[in-house]
């Protein structure tokens, strides 16, 4: 999962009818709309009050903001006949959804070139005496058996290579001076038993150079944060469509320089591209999707949407199997971006965000046919339309979110919510990521370990929906949480001979963090009032993206000194995220939050809404025990 979830605040636009789609959206358990504008008429809403709307009144006046409300009425009823084509809407859904998969080839095709073989100090003149790789090792590393050696003893090798392996050794253990470790200059590598070549053994990406192979994929989660805050402005500025069109051209460019480049900085850079496209392209495909699909099918959608991130990650899972070349495997999930050409001259622009940018000639271009008005009166109404849309600069947003996000900062209860959010979304995004890419850490068969991911990661998207119904959003949040951590945990005491427990120790913990971000987001959407609910969502969002690019640097270097550090990290972070989310409020069947005003109100006359630790299970529990002794 593309911190894929959780970028969504970052750049919204707010429509009137928004917050009433919002709600529906929390009581159908689907993730908060991506980016912007959605409407909040439902289809009976919409033909009730078609119905005493259409025909004029004789006693008005001319009232511009009656007859705004009765053209947006006439629009969604437009809108509304537009979306509910069955094949349309199928069409729509597939080519909308399926640059995911792309998303998932990008993500994942890191385990497999990013792949480290054993490695040693290259010593040039004992390789053309025809030493093998193990007597090289012997003579001249300080611990031969280890998988990773970055010193060498400095030694006369000139001298030594013209004595055979034994009197050479003789030679060495015979001698009292102390010989002096440097790091290594040159590299070797066991290849023998290796998957394929990778980027690891192009740009020797070890030890001390180590954070450069973390780096790479580091690379796409910097992308992604970045393409969070861009692209949702583009969307909103620009169109939905413009947009993705945007995001389908970088792909489509970026994906095979990192195949073509020999240069290192090259590649960073265009993983950062691919970063920033798949989550540009993600966004803006869901934004015209939700916005033109009728309420009754938008929660269906925004479960079935994201199952095409796991698609990517079973067919890169299969492509990696066959294509052990790393810039070949590199080619071979780059490629299929080429089909984005069809999605771009297929997938039409969003008439509501047309409509509501002010834009509505073009609106009623797309939707026009679908509507039971008289063409006649809608082109004499809409030439006259005043509507505008809002059009602030790139600095004055930046300006206006810190002002904002400062003031709000002042209100006790919304800071500690925030906090305890941040932390949350941190560890568990820091954890998804971290499992992602750990294969190596568990010693199994990285192609087994990434198809069984996908399954995971499909199924994780699903099965919190009937939880969330029944029991609640921070009991599911909790319980995911601590679940994982104690998978996680778990791994320290499963003998390391027993790989297949350990896998599924790990896989349960990927279950139960994949799924514990559709809950974190429902529940921090409830536990936020509506002026700050986009400021709560998006920097928590910020730190969920932080969380994913430390991940790399976590498996890479911890798991030098000991393969189970990074589990065990992130065991730990998953604890504490559990019991900080115990604290909460339980926000089911509450009413949404309206202002910070409205918050303070209730957490007075209402203390279990306060975050407080006697909300904790445990803390409720003691206390009951000690009123009825």
């Amino acid at each position: 999962m593309s911190i894929r979830r959780l970028s969504q605040g970052k750049a919204e636009r707010k429509d009137p009818a928004e917050e009433s789609e919002q709600k529906s959206q929390i009581a159908n358990f689907e993730q908060p709309t991506r980016s912007g504008s959605t409407s909040g008429i439902s289809e009976k809403s919409v033909t009730a009050k078609l119905k005493n709307t259409t025909e004029p009144n004789s006693s008005s006046n001319g009232d511009s903001a009656n007859d705004e409300v009765n053209a947006d009425l006439v629009f969604e009823a437009a809108l509304l006949n537009y979306g509910s084509r069955k094949c349309f809407m199928l069409g729509l859904f597939l080519l909308c959804t399926s640059p995911g998969i792309l998303n998932g080839f990008h993500v994942m095709v890191y385990v497999f070139y990013g792949y480290t073989p054993q490695h040693w100090c290259a010593i040039p003149v004992l390789e053309k005496a025809g030493w093998t790789p193990e007597q090289i090792r012997n003579i001249s590393s300080p611990k031969p058996g280890d998988w990773s050696n970055c010193e060498y003893y400095k030694r006369n090798y000139a001298a030594l290579e013209k004595m055979s392996y034994q009197q050479a050794m003789r030679n060495v253990e015979s001698q009292t001076k102390r010989h002096i470790l440097t790091d290594c200059i040159e590299f070797s590598y066991d290849l023998k038993d290796a998957q394929g070549t990778s980027v690891v053994t192009e740009w020797d990406l070890v030890c001390q150079r180590l954070a450069l192979k973390a780096t790479v994929q580091t690379a796409v989660s910097a992308g992604k944060f970045v393409g969070a805050f861009t692209f949702g402005m583009i969307a909103d500025r620009f169109g939905r469509k413009v947009a993705f069109t945007t995001a389908c051209c970088i792909y489509i460019l970026a994906g095979p320089i990192v195949a073509f480049t020999s240069l290192y900085q090259l590649l960073i850079a265009a993983r950062v591209f691919i970063g920033i496209a798949g989550l540009g392209a993600f966004e803006s495909a869901y934004s015209i999707v939700s916005e033109i699909s009728p309420p009754k099918l938008r929660s269906t959608f925004g479960v079935l949407y994201n199952q095409s991130y796991p698609a990517g990650i079973l067919g890169v899972s299969l492509i990696a199997y066959y294509v052990r070349d790393w810039r070949n495997l590199q080619l071979c999930v780059s490629l299929p971006a080429l089909f984005l050409v069809f999605h771009v001259w297929l997938i039409p622009e969003s008439p509501r965000w047309l409509y509501y940018s002010g834009r509505t000639s073009r609106a009623w271009a797309i939707v026009g046919k679908y509507s039971d008005e008289d063409p006649t009166a809608r082109h004499k109404r809409t030439s006259g339309s005043n509507r505008t849309a809002s059009q602030k600069s790139l600095s004055a947003r930046i300006r206006a979110a810190i002002v904002n996000c400062s003031s709000y900062l002042h209100h006790k209860e919304f800071r500690i919510r925030l906090i305890v959010c941040w932390v949350v979304w941190f560890f568990t995004a820091m954890s998804y990521y971290a499992l992602t890419i750990n294969s190596a850490s568990l010693k199994t068969d990285p192609y087994v370990y990434v198809a069984l991911s996908g399954v995971v990661e499909a199924t994780s998207y699903v099965f919190p929906v009937p939880l969330l119904r029944v029991v609640g959003r921070r009991t599911v949040a909790t319980g995911l949480l601590l679940t994982a951590s104690f998978a996680l945990l778990l791994l320290l005491i499963i003998p390391t001979n027993m790989t297949g427990w350990k896998v599924a120790a790990s896989l349960l913990g990927r279950l139960c963090v994949s799924a514990v971000f559709s809950v974190i987001i429902i529940h921090a959407f409830e536990l936020f009032p509506t002026v700050t609910r986009n400021t709560a969502i998006g920097t928590s969002s910020t730190m969920a993206h932080a969380g994913s690019v430390f991940a790399p640097y976590l498996v890479d270097f911890f798991a030098i000194y000991g393969w189970f550090i990074p589990s065990t990290i992130c065991g730990l972070g998953l604890l504490l995220a559990g019991f900080l989310t115990q604290t909460l409020p339980e926000t089911k069947d509450l009413a949404l939050y309206d202002t910070l005003d409205d918050l303070s109100s209730r957490c007075r006359d209402h203390p279990e809404e306060k975050v407080s630790i006697k909300n904790c299970t445990l803390c409720r529990y003691l206390g009951k025990t000690r009123t009825n002794v």
